[in-house]
């Protein structure tokens, strides 16, 4: 799928998400990332992007956020 700069992206089938990884990237100092969508509703990012805040301010420990986020991608599919 090419978006709007003409760039190629691959998408496999099924949600790629870097919840295992992104504790240890914020202990490295990583703090800016970037979240895509595809299909999705303006209602199912609106969840997303609140779980990655929680998980980032602390409110949501990792393994929640990843059961959470899990649950979002399957009600996706």
């Amino acid at each position: 799928m090419a978006d709007v700069g003409c760039r190629n992206t691959v998408f496999g089938a099924e949600a790629q998400a870097s919840v295992k990884h992104l504790s240890d990237w914020l202990k490295a100092g990583l703090y800016h990332y970037r979240l895509e969508f595809v299909h999705e509703s303006a209602q199912q990012v609106t969840q997303i992007v609140k779980a990655f805040q929680d998980f980032l301010q602390a409110k949501l420990d990792p393994i929640c956020f990843e059961s959470l986020l899990k649950a979002k991608a399957q009600r996706n599919q």
